[in-house]
């Protein structure tokens, strides 16, 4: 799967200009229940959600293996050796080279024998702006080290600063994991795979027009709104040790019933380790949608 660079691709970056300017509209209504793998006409984002949606629930939150189906379970894994080659900063706890640390162990293990490894293409501005705002995506892609004292306003509004520093390649970094999880996603709605990968995905703090908690663009959202292109409910689990806000706040004020579960284990000596469980009754028929992080 080769890659896409949407940083010098004009006709990506001229899609933020136009063509999305109904990002905001919450007044789509999905009327008819889809097909097993018929596309459902895909909302543009969380907020698009509003209205009456009249899909039937199945009792059943995972896939039932079919006859004729491979015994064994088809697993893509989403890998991009340039994402560990960003650097946050001195002290800073998010640490991107562990991501090829965890390749090389997938490698000397033989893992990967066991799996089908995919480079991830790098999401295009607009495949971000299906969920964050357009500015907000604009300012990612200019800002720099370099030029961050020109944009003061800006880095407030955006919240960039100490937790979400200005880092070189940082567009390229958010590109590189949101096309992994965009990627696994597709595998997953036309059933190529039956588990999908990308350790570098996750970043489910960040908000819609801003950052959060070392999180730039939310790729847990997108692919979330990837899913329900074919899908009628999405169950998304999240076992970080802190709060997925961002994912939470991006489909909270829709009108599509939810559920949201805190688990907390106190054992071997650690305390307070939440297991957050989130029932995002959306539009999935039988996807489990899982980040371990």
């Amino acid at each position: 799967m080769a890659p896409l660079d949407a940083s010098t691709n004009p006709e990506a970056i001229a899609g933020l200009q136009g063509g999305i300017s109904e990002f905001d509209n919450a007044h789509r209504t999905v009327r008819n229940a889809p097909a097993c793998l018929a596309p459902v006409s895909s909302p543009r984002s969380p907020y698009e959600l509003q209205g009456s949606l009249s899909i039937p629930l199945r009792r059943t939150f995972f896939k039932r293996r079919r006859p004729g189906m491979p015994s064994k379970e088809r697993i893509s894994y989403f890998y991009d050796g340039d994402v560990g080659n960003v650097y946050f900063g001195p002290n800073h706890p998010m640490k991107p080279h562990r991501l090829c640390m965890t390749h090389h162990l997938v490698l000397s293990y033989g893992l990967y024998k066991k799996m089908e490894i995919y480079r991830p293409h790098k999401a295009y501005p607009v495949e971000l702006a299906q969920f964050h705002s357009t500015d907000y995506v604009e300012f990612l892609h200019r800002i720099s080290p370099n030029t961050q004292n020109l944009f003061a306003d800006e880095l407030a509004r955006y919240n960039l600063g100490e937790d979400c520093p200005v880092f070189e390649n940082l567009f390229e970094f958010c590109q590189i994991y949101a096309g992994g999880t965009i990627d696994a996603a597709r595998r997953l709605n036309h059933q190529l795979c039956d588990i999908a990968i990308n350790w570098a995905g996750g970043l489910h703090h960040a908000k819609k027009s801003s950052a959060s908690g070392f999180c730039y663009i939310n790729d847990l959202v997108l692919g979330i709104l990837e899913l329900l292109k074919y899908h009628a409910r999405v169950l998304y689990i999240d076992i970080d040790v802190h709060h997925g806000d961002g994912v939470e706040e991006a489909f909270y004020f829709t009108d599509r019933q939810h559920v949201y579960l805190t688990c907390q284990f106190n054992s071997l000596r650690i305390t307070s380790l939440p297991l957050r469980i989130y029932f995002l009754q959306l539009y999935s028929n039988k996807m489990f949608f899982c980040y371990i992080k």
